[in-house]
């Protein structure tokens, strides 16, 4: 894993905290019983690459698997981005734990590519996986310090919903409904309301929080870092539920308990907390964390 002086690498903002080794974590109690389950109930030898190094990880298995081919991987490019980053992120994780040079810089090569497709990536699919493609930019360019990661980035940015600006002015203030709008309307109403139809799922809710988050150690900028502590907030007061997480059935809905939440979107929102607590150190999301892993996730 990076060293301390390498999260500092200008020009991003160091977190407050740093991932420690996969050596160094020693699991028990309720969090080992939700792995063990989790693992159970899965077949290892149909996972795809990235279930497979969870699970390497949260088994505590000594073998990696193998890593993916990422020069494959780009044909998924533009119009299937999900896979194409799964595939990514789970060689990101293989070559740090092996410290395997060649294997970085097949990221890095697979990274380049994303770089070039990503004017072609519309914002509806970009905005389902703008999340991990920010987490996979952000953790290389701490580990390589390859400048067109920076570019990535803020055209990552760029082309992203302003999320931040939806968190402070958060606009779900009741029970979420979606408008009907045909998927192949092009005015500017329709495109509005069909991104307001993802962003309003409990799963896009999430993973904008952790846009900002990771935005707010790209750009510095205050608005970006107060954005997911606001949008925490809000989503806790208009959609809070007992166990920790946000109603999700699937849309936003109200703060009603009888009301389900998708365990996708859980999950998600498990993810987007160690981001937050990570980035801007808020020990809230801590909080958060254990309330949903002791309360909610045991009876998903």
């Amino acid at each position: 894993m990076p060293t301390y002086d390498s999260f500092c690498r200008a020009p991003l903002v160091a977190p407050v905290y740093v991932a420690l080794p996969d050596t160094s974590v020693h699991v028990e109690g309720t969090l080992d019983a939700l792995f063990q389950q989790a693992l159970q109930t899965v077949d290892l030898a149909a996972l795809s690459p990235l279930d497979a190094v969870l699970a390497t990880k949260l088994g505590g298995y000594t073998d990696l698997p193998p890593m993916p081919n990422l020069k494959a991987a780009q044909a998924y490019l533009p119009e299937k981005p999900r896979s194409f980053l799964d595939a990514v992120r789970a060689g990101l994780m293989i070559a740090a734990t092996s410290k395997d040079k060649n294997a970085m810089l097949e990221v890095l090569d697979a990274m380049r590519a994303l770089t070039d497709a990503l004017p072609s990536i519309q914002e509806m699919a970009l905005l389902p996986v703008g999340a991990d493609a920010l987490r996979v930019a952000s953790e290389l360019y701490r580990r390589t310090g390859q400048r067109f990661l920076l570019t990535l980035m803020e055209r990552l940015r760029s082309q992203l919903p302003d999320v931040s600006g939806m968190f402070h002015s958060f606009p779900f203030l009741k029970p979420f409904v979606p408008e009907a709008v045909a998927e192949d309307a092009m005015d500017e109403a329709s495109q509005y309301f069909r991104r307001m139809r993802l962003l309003g799922t409990g799963r896009i809710a999430a993973d904008s929080l952790a846009i900002t988050a990771e935005l707010a150690l790209y750009s510095g900028s205050a608005r970006d870092a107060s954005a997911s502590k606001a949008g925490v907030a809000a989503l806790q007061r208009y959609h809070g539920m007992p166990q920790g997480a946000f109603s999700a059935d699937p849309y936003l809905a109200g703060r009603d308990p009888a009301q389900a939440t998708e365990l996708e979107a859980m999950c998600a929102f498990v993810e987007t907390l160690c981001d937050l607590l990570q980035t801007g150190g808020d020990l809230t999301a801590a909080d958060r964390l254990e309330l949903i892993l002791e309360n909610a996730l045991p009876r998903a």
